[in-house]
């Protein structure tokens, strides 16, 4: 028998109270089997269908549960978006298109101009140049195919989408070299394994980007192309201008957090493994803060967190892998135990060894039957100094 799905309930209970608030007000009504049942499920505990059931006992409700969790589940997402969409520039670029294309439909072609004015201004603003080319194809059709502004300068604006047309293909040329060279990288593979290094190094070196994302994969394949050459001091440099080059962009910082997280990331792994431990406990602080602000990072502090216990370990500071530092990696790897069991097993083995240096057997065996449960037969070669 197929398991009743929690999402609905999951979803209600991600909500803020501000959301629920913006929900009940804006999208409830007040005898309504939605409104009830979203009522319901917010009082819950945990997900029990037959407990929905019998909460609502006689009504049509029970009888078409699947299709009022549908409904509920759309009308919740209309209301987040509609909450939400200010603070996240992509949000409300996808709103500005489609405001622009209910105007044309509506014929209120002045008001939609000033529109796409306002949305290329936001796009060029925050370096969103694939969806610049968007409003620049729609305010190519506005002067076209509606014959608004037949003396307008079309060959300015078809260059300037060949110009946006190049920056996203930069920008995916660089994106996907970084991550090829990453994925050699970790394989340990060096230039001679690789046909077309020196060509490569060349290309990457002399390209002259012109935004951050463009900076930002620049960077980190050159970081890659140096360490696979094993010239640590190059590849440090290229890691720490990755998360440098925030240093002047902070408004970009909530449009492209996922980069940035990524360049700090990045650089800690460098920094553990070269022994920067200054620079490691610098930056670790920094990122430190970024879940709280931006909540969908939260699922990769356990390598975070992981990075931090292998430096510890490689300081021998023991004695800072305290009950709180503790406590917060098991949070963590408890909520997302299925993610990365390697990494788990890796951090579990770790505590293992600090137990064992405090003689506490009974915590260390703890740790040791967690890698077990882990399902990995093979855990990974760790290097851990014992004296």
């Amino acid at each position: 028998m197929k398991t009743p799905s929690d999402n609905l309930y999951r979803l209600v209970h991600s909500m803020t109270a501000a959301e629920k608030r913006y929900f009940k007000r804006h999208y409830a009504s007040g005898k309504n089997m939605l409104t009830e049942l979203f009522d319901f499920l917010n009082s819950l505990s945990e997900y029990n269908e037959e407990s929905v059931k019998q909460h609502f006992a006689g009504s049509k409700l029970v009888k078409n549960l699947k299709v009022y969790k549908v409904q509920l589940t759309d009308i919740l997402l209309k209301s987040l978006t509609s909450y939400n969409y200010k603070n996240n520039v992509r949000s409300r670029i996808h709103c500005g298109l489609e405001e622009i294309r209910i105007l044309l439909d509506k014929q209120l072609y002045d008001i939609a101009k000033g529109k796409i004015k306002k949305l290329k201004q936001l796009c060029q603003l925050h370096e969103e140049y694939n969806y610049l080319l968007s409003v620049l194809k729609l305010e190519a059709q506005f002067h076209t195919f509606y014959n608004i502004n037949p003396g307008a300068d079309l060959d300015h604006l078809l260059q300037e989408i060949e110009e946006m047309k190049n920056h996203v293909n930069k920008e995916v040329f660089l994106q996907k070299t970084s991550y090829r060279l990453l994925k050699q990288y970790n394989q340990g593979k060096g230039p001679e394994d690789i046909e077309d290094y020196s060509e490569l190094l060349a290309k990457v070196e002399a390209l002259e980007p012109k935004t951050l994302v463009e900076s930002h994969f620049r960077h980190q394949s050159l970081a890659t192309l140096y360490g696979l050459q094993k010239n640590t001091e190059k590849e440090l440099y290229h890691k720490k201008a990755g998360v440098q080059l925030f240093d002047g962009h902070k408004d970009m910082i909530p449009n492209k957090v996922s980069l940035y997280f990524s360049a700090i990331h990045n650089y800690l792994s460098a920094c553990n493994v070269y022994c920067q431990f200054e620079d490691f406990d610098q930056f670790f602080a920094e990122i430190q803060s970024l879940p709280a602000a931006y909540p969908s990072l939260d699922r990769n502090f356990i390598y975070i967190f992981y990075l931090k216990i292998r430096s510890l370990f490689k300081q021998k500071k023991f004695q800072l892998i305290d009950p709180v530092f503790e406590a917060d990696i098991l949070k963590m790897a408890n909520k997302y135990e299925m993610d990365s069991p390697l990494i788990l097993s890796s951090t579990y083995l770790h505590l293992a060894v600090v137990y064992l240096y405090r003689n506490n057997i009974q915590k260390a065996l703890h740790y040791l039957r967690e890698v077990e449960t882990n399902h990995l037969q093979n855990p990974p070669p760790i290097q851990i100094d014992y004296s």
